[in-house]
């Protein structure tokens, strides 16, 4: 099972959640062949005071790191 975790900025989320959504599945259905139906995400929209990032990102700067895990 793959999963994938979005943290970023709550406003850039907030815009950006379906694109992002759609997008990121769309890529693990391709290079992992899952079904349509097998959809894992969370996003942690996180406040402007709790996301701390280096001075060189902009504000739309997201992290998503996956996280693959085998079900028994």
């Amino acid at each position: 099972m793959a999963q994938v975790v979005v943290y970023g900025r709550r406003e850039s989320l907030d815009q950006r959640r379906s694109v992002l959504s759609e997008a990121i599945h769309a890529a693990i259905m391709s290079a992992l062949e899952y079904p349509p139906e097998k959809k894992f995400q969370r996003f942690i929209a996180l406040d402007e005071s709790d996301f701390i990032y280096p001075a060189d990102r902009g504000a739309d700067y997201t992290i998503m790191p996956p996280v693959a895990c085998n079900a028994l």
